[in-house]
């Protein structure tokens, strides 16, 4: 007879092989082979039963150092031991204080020691270590832990395997066998296997577009003429569209393209030509959180001089040249000890113009930035520093170099105060008064006292005068937000150009590329005259944005000046409102009213421009939209010849696929 002791020894013995037939599968593999023993690992959950002594009984976690206590037992250590030899020992234990205890142990919530774990590292959904069981795949182990993430490279993961010591490395094709469907990419592990899944440097989320578009536009006054020699014409456009959006882990993206042959009947300029309009913006990170690299681009067929005129339906291509803009920008950031944030970057921008009568102008840039970051919560500085070289081609070469110390300090929440003191230098312009070397300042003040309402203000000297630069942001409602700004700038226009590109961003919420500083879909037309010379300009931008039930409206308004042009000062002016509907799911409406007003006043004259444009869209199917527009433009000029009225209709069809 075994007596009770033996019983109680019978009961652990079962409850052990329980357990490790519910954590690590059937007793047996297909093949015949006997799975391995469960074996206590870090972090498993013991609930510990001693029979008749309810007061010992309890449950335990064990510990990263693989050990454990309990009443009676101060220190046990568990890891690597079986339920059953844990038990034993136990019971050893507490037979100094217990006449012959018996001891069962359950295991819950663990995962097994180590070296029979699957640990999946990397770029799954949910990284974590798995109890083995017997017949485990790598399909299971990838299931469990909630599938590939959207930046994993899933055929450059490998399981690593441990061999005489070492670790055996085994290539596996995930992304084939989770995402294709591919079963024969399936492998057996064995326990202790680590699964490592690599980050993919173009993996993500990434959506292409690509369609084509063609259009008929009749106008009665093709070349904007005045009465008497109003002319009407045809221009047909055709192309192919494209826009990409993605996001990976080491990659941000949008690009739109869209390249139009045009053919244009009637007027001063029949003939064919090519309409590009072209933006994209990136960001990609070359070694993980050190070396970045920007890149924007745009191109476009610009309307050079504001004197001139261009057609409201936009069809035409008449006084237009092809401008072409690329900011290319690697930068290496770090952090500087324990004071700052740094940032080493250099910018190279070229600016290409299909007109003789301006520059091509290629612009060079090196700044490093020092930053107090998050460091410093009640006083933020930064410590800028900037040094280039604009190259013209048809004229002088402009140096610039600045430092520039700003300081930021929170006075009471939500309000800080800003100054800052440095230094600047402009040499080659061939204008003397636009070279200088000065001292330069600003003060001001920057107030958020809620996500909804910004502002900031500041004033001072710099680019050789006292300037001033403000910004309102001010969501009022839900539906409704409201924005200003105002800054001046001493450049040429060839700078302007990339200092517009700078402002070309992504939204993700509208899928469009916008500028940051105005929230519109980007527009890199330039209402000032486009010229090699340096001018100042003075712009104050203003914009509203409401929505009332089915109802979209946008109010824009612009107000600029520009001094020292070779074609003198020019004022300008503009009011825009734009409104869209849709009348069904298939059919939407857009319309838009502006006034423009020019005056330059080298030439003594005044432009009144007003333009309307009305235009209906049918979705004739999930892959093709037809369009109807129609378009007039009415300007009243002091000089007689450039006053003019036109009547544009414009019938087009966009197909994606």
């Amino acid at each position: 007879m075994c007596g009770p002791w033996c019983g109680g020894r019978l009961f652990s013995a079962l409850l052990a092989a329980w357990l490790v037939s519910f954590a690590a599968g059937p007793l047996a593999a297909a093949d015949g082979s006997q799975p391995p023993t469960y074996l206590i690992g870090p972090g498993d959950t013991l609930s510990i039963t001693v029979w008749r002594q309810p007061e010992l009984s309890t449950a335990v976690i064990v510990r990263p150092d693989g050990r454990f206590s309990m009443p009676l037992v101060e220190e046990i250590f568990a890891a690597g031991k079986t339920p059953e030899n844990l038990a034993d020992e136990i019971e050893t234990k507490l037979s100094q204080y217990v006449q012959e205890p018996r001891v069962s142990i359950a295991v819950s919530g663990g995962v097994g020691d180590t070296s029979q774990q699957i640990r999946v590292i990397g770029e799954a959904a949910a990284p974590q270590a798995l109890p083995y069981r017997s017949g485990m795949t790598i399909l299971d182990a990838i299931i469990a832990t909630g599938g590939l993430s959207r930046q994993a490279d899933g055929n450059a993961a490998v399981i690593l395997r441990a061999s005489d010591g070492l670790y055996e490395t085994i290539p596996v094709r995930l992304a084939d066998l989770v995402r294709e469907g591919d079963s024969s990419a399936n492998e057996d592990l064995v326990p202790g296997d680590i699964i490592v899944i690599p980050e993919g440097f173009f993996e993500g989320e990434w959506r292409a577009t690509y369609g084509m578009s063609a259009s008929q536009t009749f106008s009665d006054n093709i070349d904007q003429e005045p009465s008497g020699e109003r002319e009407p014409g045809l221009v047909t456009r055709a192309g192919p569209q494209m826009s990409i959006r993605g996001n990976s882990a080491r990659v941000t993206a949008a690009f739109s393209g869209n390249i139009a042959a045009v053919q244009e009947f009637g007027g001063d300029d029949p003939g064919f030509s090519l309409d590009p309009r072209i933006n994209g913006t990136s960001t990609t990170e070359l070694a993980p959180d050190l070396v970045f690299f920007d890149l924007s681009a745009s191109v476009s067929r610009q309307l050079l001089d504001s004197r001139e005129s261009t057609s409201a339906s936009g069809a035409s291509t008449s006084n237009r040249n092809t401008v072409a803009t690329l900011t290319a920008s690697p930068y290496l950031v770090h952090r500087l000890g324990d004071f700052a944030d740094a940032e080493w970057r250099y910018r190279f921008s070229p600016v290409l113009i299909s007109s003789s009568n301006e520059s091509d102008a290629f612009d060079h840039e090196a700044s490093f930035i020092l930053d107090s970051g998050d460091d410093f919560s009640f006083f933020g500085w930064t410590w800028t520093n900037r040094a280039g070289q604009e190259i013209r081609t048809n004229d002088s070469d402009i140096s610039s170099a600045s430092t520039d110390f700003g300081v930021d300090y929170a006075l009471w929440r939500n309000f800080s105060l800003l100054g800052s003191i440095g230094y600047e230098y402009r040499d080659g312009d061939d204008d003397s008064s636009d070279n200088f070397s000065n001292v330069t300042w600003r003060g001001g003040f920057a107030w958020e006292p809620n996500p909804d309402l910004s502002m900031r203000a500041t004033y001072g000297l710099s680019d050789n005068d006292e300037n001033l630069d403000a910004s309102l942001n001010y969501q009022i409602g839900p539906k409704t937000g409201l924005r200003a700004s105002y800054s001046e700038a001493l450049e040429s226009s060839q700078e302007r150009a990339i200092s517009n590109l700078n402002r070309l961003v992504f939204n993700p919420v509208t899928g469009e590329l916008e500028d940051e500083e105005t929230g519109e879909i980007f527009d890199p037309d330039d209402p000032f005259t486009f010229e090699d010379e340096t001018v100042r300009t003075r712009t104050l931008r203003v914009g509203a944005d409401h929505r009332t039930g089915r109802n979209t409206f946008r109010l824009t308004g612009l107000a600029g000046t520009s001094e020292g042009g070779t074609e003198g000062d020019e004022d300008f002016y503009e009011a825009r409102l734009t409104w869209g509907r849709p009348l069904s799911q298939e059919i939407t409406l857009t319309s838009s009213a502006s006034y423009q007003r020019s005056d330059f006043e080298e030439d003594d004259r005044l432009d009144d421009t007003y333009t309307l444009n009305v235009g209906l869209g049918y979705r004739l199917s999930s892959d093709a939209r037809a369009s109807l527009n129609y378009s007039f433009q009415l300007q009243d000029s002091t000089e007689d010849d450039r006053s003019y009225y036109e009547n544009a209709v414009t019938v087009g069809i966009t197909l994606s696929f």
